[in-house]
């Protein structure tokens, strides 16, 4: 929480899988990373890192093309907004993976990640 221009600029990983606030995950999944980490060049303090729940494997695309049937089952809008979301990682994730390259991505008004064309 805290004020809101002066949100941080950290994200504390670690394992355990508890946390209060951090990326916890398992100590096997953070290992890997760990030696990641330890393989960059000696002297880098700060290290980019890509969050995006999503995963073209992980069912992600059941929700999304159900969102409207839910809507009229449970009258509720989030199933729309999630399905927005959902969508918006597909892309940025997409891009990721297709590129191999963090997407420069621009926060718009409503909250979306918008990846600008390279035209």
């Amino acid at each position: 929480v805290g004020e809101r221009w002066s949100q941080g600029g950290d994200i504390f990983i670690h394992g355990k899988c508890a946390s209060i606030g951090c990326v916890a995950m398992t100590d096997s999944v953070i290992e890997k990373l760990y030696l990641l980490v330890a393989s960059r060049p000696r002297g880098q303090r700060d290290i980019p890192v890509l969050i995006l729940p999503y995963d073209d494997e992980a069912g992600y695309q059941q929700l999304y093309f159900h969102a409207d049937a839910l809507l009229e089952e449970t009258d509720s809008m989030y199933w729309l907004l999630l399905r927005d979301h959902i969508q918006n990682m597909r892309d940025l994730w997409r891009h990721f993976r297709d590129s191999g390259s963090i997407p420069a991505a621009v926060v718009t008004s409503n909250g979306q990640y918008n990846i600008p064309s390279s035209d």
